[in-house]
């Protein structure tokens, strides 16, 4: 007999079916993705405060990158948690600081410095990751944020 997921087996209460996603970091822990397509090709007028991520189940936060091929003049992004029916921009910020968005050109990948506020980092099923934009974008092209979550 195959097993699939939609055969809904019988299993023990410490059982569960592996779907072959991620990576295993601990028991019960995996890494479940690297996003590097979430916010793409971001510009001077895509680069708008928006959510890019809705947990499908409670992951937690492992590392946030940007890049971008030109810079804008005085842009910079900040990603947020933001929580059930939290408006965009009213979340808590995972960053310890924006990722200024006016230097490091020409695909220089900036790693944030996150927060250590592991209730931040967490994501409940339904709590959504946003960019939040400020500064004067105009020249940004290129752009891109990179987030890795792990499942908890």
């Amino acid at each position: 007999m195959s097993l699939f997921k939609d055969e809904s087996p019988l299993l023990s209460t410490n059982a569960a079916i592996d779907e072959g996603l991620g990576i295993e970091t601990s028991k019960g822990s995996k890494i479940i993705g690297s996003f590097p397509v979430i916010l793409d090709n971001l510009n001077a007028t895509t680069a708008v405060n928006q959510s890019f991520f809705i947990a499908p189940y409670p992951v937690e936060v492992v590392s946030i990158n940007t890049v971008y091929a030109v810079n804008s003049t005085s842009g910079n992004m900040m990603v947020e948690k933001t929580p059930g029916t939290t408006a965009v921009g009213s979340g808590n910020n995972l960053q310890t600081a924006v990722s200024d968005w006016a230097v490091n050109a020409n695909n220089t990948v900036v790693a944030a410095t996150l927060v250590t506020t592991s209730g931040f980092l967490q994501l409940a099923t339904g709590d959504r990751l946003s960019a939040i934009f400020a500064g004067t974008k105009t020249g940004l092209t290129g752009g891109l944020i990179n987030v890795v979550l792990k499942r908890i």
